[in-house]
């Protein structure tokens, strides 16, 4: 009979089974990408996204281009601004005052020889004419009559004057120092010659007291004149309006 042989005895002999074969890749299951970066690696910043500057629009055809808006100096900023500066009020000057009393007085007094001249010179000429002296009526009377006129219109002026002077209008100022100038230089040539006059009747043994007062009249007259002059150029601030 055959001996029949166990497993056993013959598993030495025979090679052992071959290894499975690998598993395919497309068999194979994907592991999951990991969320984050791996351990030390700080996480990369998110994108920031650059602002864009806008594109001008295009001109057309046959118009200028528009001026490209690039640095330019700032606007300056508002500071310290010095404020407005208020005119102050006038004030009363004394000496302008003055003046205009003397400008009243001066005008009053002139105004009534004026009247009496152009009255007296058209009486006069009346007079002479009836008694057959009418060319040397005509004459005299005529010469009072213009001096009467020159005196009235003067005696206005100075009137007038006075009452800008106390007003304080700017018109006041300017009148009372044309008057003051040309009334000064009027007096100074009669004060010349009242000066003279009196010398002369001094000279031929005369006491003189009439013409002394009158000398002296004129010398206040000369004075109240330069004095008003003065006021008016140097008082500006009695002309400033409240």
């Amino acid at each position: 009979m055959t001996e029949q042989q166990s497993p056993m005895a013959g598993g030495a002999d025979q090679a052992p089974p071959p290894p499975p074969p690998p598993p395919s890749p497309a068999a194979m299951p994907t592991a999951p990408a990991p969320a984050g970066p791996g351990w030390g690696q700080p996480a990369p910043p998110p994108p920031v996204a650059m602002p864009t500057a806008p594109v001008p629009p295009q001109p057309a055809w046959g118009q200028p281009a528009p001026a490209q808006q690039g640095w330019g100096q700032p606007a300056p900023t508002q500071g310290w601004v010095q404020p407005a500066q208020v005119q102050a009020p006038g004030h009363t000057m004394l000496r302008v005052v003055v003046a205009a009393l003397f400008m009243l007085v001066a005008g009053v007094l002139t105004l009534v020889p004026a009247v009496g001249f152009v009255v007296g010179g058209s009486r006069v000429s009346d007079y002479l004419n009836s008694d057959q002296f009418s060319g040397l009526g005509d004459a005299v009377g005529g010469a009072l009559i213009a001096v009467g006129a020159v005196m009235l219109v003067w005696a206005l002026l100075e009137i007038l004057s006075s009452l800008g002077m106390f007003l304080r209008r700017s018109w006041g100022r300017a009148l009372g120092t044309v008057v003051g100038l040309f009334g000064g230089l009027f007096m100074t040539l009669i004060l010349f010659g009242s000066l003279g006059a009196l010398r002369a009747a001094d000279t031929v043994s005369s006491t003189g007291a009439g013409g002394a007062v009158f000398v002296l009249i004129v010398a206040l007259v000369f004075v109240g004149y330069w004095f008003t002059l003065f006021a008016c150029v140097t008082g500006g601030t009695h002309f400033r309006r409240r």
